[in-house]
């Protein structure tokens, strides 16, 4: 009777506003205005480009790469190719380094270096029906060096913040 009912439990799925959200949905990325507005017009704010593969699964069977970011945080710019991890919202990758298949956009060219990425959904700031898609920066570092020192990491966000502490503010979707 017990494997019955927690075959059962397993069926049912969260009510609509509890419902749990799978991962980052693909498309460019801009913080919040401090008011709590849109950016998405002003190409000079902190942005986040973002391209996950369909179902965020390997669109290649020897890679484990499901996407690619390029994003603009305080000035500093950078793309990386992005690999799968156990948790939909973490990210390991690199920078790209060899030529590769390329399949919905994702390659499987070699990946060198170490990129650690950690994204989460976030509560839009305000009651705009436009800010229903947001995410939490929470963490960018990028190690060229992957069996190096630390001196060589290149830190991005940490904690939510820039390297000068400033908090970063939810990213709304601003499209494809």
């Amino acid at each position: 009777m017990i494997p019955l009912a927690l075959f059962m439990l397993n069926l049912m799925t969260p009510d609509g506003d509890g419902a749990a959200i799978e991962g980052p949905r693909s498309g460019r990325y801009a913080e919040v205005a401090e008011d709590g507005r849109s950016t998405c017009l002003d190409g000079s704010v902190n942005q986040i480009r973002l391209l996950i593969a369909p179902n965020g699964e390997p669109p290649h069977l020897r890679s484990s790469n499901v996407g690619e970011i390029d994003f603009r945080i305080e000035g500093k710019s950078d793309s990386f190719g992005l690999s799968v991890t156990p948790d939909r919202w973490q990210f390991g990758g690199g920078r790209q380094h060899t030529v590769g298949v390329e399949i919905d956009g994702v390659t499987n060219g070699f990946l060198i270096g170490q990129l650690t990425l950690e994204l989460a959904p976030a509560t839009p700031p305000s009651a705009d029906p436009d800010a229903s898609e947001v995410l939490s920066l929470v963490s960018a570092r990028y190690n060229p060096v992957r069996r190096g020192s630390g001196g060589a990491i290149q830190v991005f966000v940490e904690n939510g913040a820039t390297p000068d502490g400033r908090p970063l503010r939810p990213f709304l979707r601003c499209g494809d």
